[in-house]
């Protein structure tokens, strides 16, 4: 057993369900005492019932939940608690028209989520409004961590997010914050002035917030924006194995009215298939620069790569190819891979779940435009075990793959596919495959 399972093994028996209470939620019930026989509503369960204690797990049920909700879960650092979709099951929470609200509002700490989907079933999509503050557009942000609580050491795992005004939201009295194998896409609205909302938009101060092993994608306007006025903090990021790719304005952004510092950005993968912007340090058009970056072993490809103002930093064992490059040079960074042109043989790349065994993001770029790929799964699977393979560009659709692992390598097809049309709008995105594909692999009870 690799580290990553023995790991996921660990948690589960310190501070998961063999040795800590079990509680169930369901949707539409009347509220029980928490048991599978008789489960609590989810808006009891997240109030912090007396029952839950440190190391407690809360399972939730599949099913839609309707509403918005605010979690006062609160664990410890080493005995968190446990808000988890049950295995096998889809559970949605639903925030439909919220009035803006976020459909998931966290408020204590050392809570972990995990393994459920957050959307809004809203059908307004298009605001007749300018600015990022519409009264028009009722949806909320998927989850959102209070800033008006000191949130601490909180994680979020394996979430869907999808079809909010953004996804996921946390700010600077957020401190030590994980997102982690999360899965976000069509996040954000259309105006008259330009779309709006991103999958990530986060602010930082002290601690460190890490996002690792997400899937971002197809968000109306920026993938991640680590951004703020001159009154607010970005500082200290940590983004490793993250798969960021097509959105409708930038893919990823640090930088704003003050200097941004203490990035690491490492072994993530990102893909533009056109012109826009695909990784801006320092925020070249309005920013302040950027300081004490590490910035290694990412694939870069595609778009407009543009630096501000970058200083004491190193920025080295990339694999970088850009229709533009503004405030970066070949020159002065040589320690990359730079193509002027696409790459002639594509590459494959397999990222195991840390916490999840038998869980991995596939990253597969097509420069040859196959009609297949071959992926080595064999750190994921065992021999004999089911399996699914989703299109993160349309996690909920049909499957791309599924079957029973037979050993060694698994053949992916990489012929263009439907992408997730976004709520309330009659149009889906185009898809990136043949080219480039993102792929979440689940292992089947």
């Amino acid at each position: 057993m690799n580290r990553p399972a023995l790991l996921a093994f660990a948690l589960l028996i310190s501070c998961g369900p063999l040795s800590a209470g079990q509680f169930h939620v369901r949707p539409d019930v009347v509220n029980g005492n928490g048991s599978r026989r008789h489960p609590w509503r989810l808006e009891y369960a997240l109030s912090g019932p007396r029952p839950v204690r440190p190391g407690d797990t809360i399972w939730v049920h599949g099913g839609t939940y309707y509403g918005h909700f605010t979690s006062r879960l609160a664990g410890t650092g080493t005995k968190p608690v446990m808000l988890r979709g049950y295995p096998g099951e889809r559970a949605i929470l639903d925030g439909g028209n919220s009035a803006g609200a976020s459909v998931l509002m966290v408020e204590g700490s050392f809570a972990w989520y995990w393994g459920f989907e957050v959307m809004s079933s809203d059908l307004n999509r298009v605001s007749h409004q300018e600015g990022s503050y519409p009264h028009d557009i009722r949806r909320g942000e998927c989850v959102t961590i209070d800033q008006e609580y000191a949130v601490t050491g909180c994680k979020f795992i394996n979430l869907v997010l999808h079809d909010g005004k953004l996804g996921f939201n946390a700010w600077k009295p957020a401190t030590d914050i994980e997102v982690y194998g999360c899965v976000m896409y069509n996040n954000g609205w259309l105006a008259s002035d330009r779309p709006h909302g991103h999958n990530i938009y986060t602010q930082n101060e002290t601690g460190v917030k890490r996002f690792a092993e997400n899937i971002l994608t197809h968000a109306f306007s920026h993938n991640v924006q680590v951004y703020g006025s001159g009154d607010a903090s970005i500082d200290n990021f940590d983004f490793e194995g993250n798969v960021i790719f097509q959105a409708g304005e930038r893919n990823f952004l640090v930088g704003g009215g003050r200097r941004a510092m203490n990035l690491t950005f490492k072994d993530n993968f990102l893909y533009e298939s056109g012109r826009g912007n695909i990784f801006n340090l320092g925020y070249y058009e309005f920013g302040h620069g950027a300081g004490g970056a590490v910035v290694t072993g990412n694939f870069i490809m595609g778009g407009e790569v543009s630096f501000k103002d970058v200083t004491n930093s190193v920025f080295a064992g990339n694999t970088v190819y850009a229709i533009s490059l503004v405030g970066v040079s070949e020159s002065r960074y040589h320690d990359n891979t730079w193509y002027t042109r696409k790459p002639e043989l594509g590459a494959t790349f397999v990222r195991a779940n840390y916490y999840e065994p038998g869980r991995a993001n596939i990253i597969v770029y097509n420069w040859e435009r196959k009609s297949e790929t071959e992926a080595d799964v064999s750190s994921v699977l065992r021999k004999g075990e089911k399996f699914v393979l989703l299109d993160a560009e349309n996690y909920s659709g049909p499957p791309v793959l599924e079957g029973v692992y037979q050993g060694g390598t698994i053949k992916i097809p990489l012929a263009e596919r439907e992408t997730a049309k976004p709520v309330g709008l009659e149009k889906a995105p185009g898809h990136t495959l043949p080219e480039f594909g993102a792929f979440v692999l689940v292992r089947q009870p």
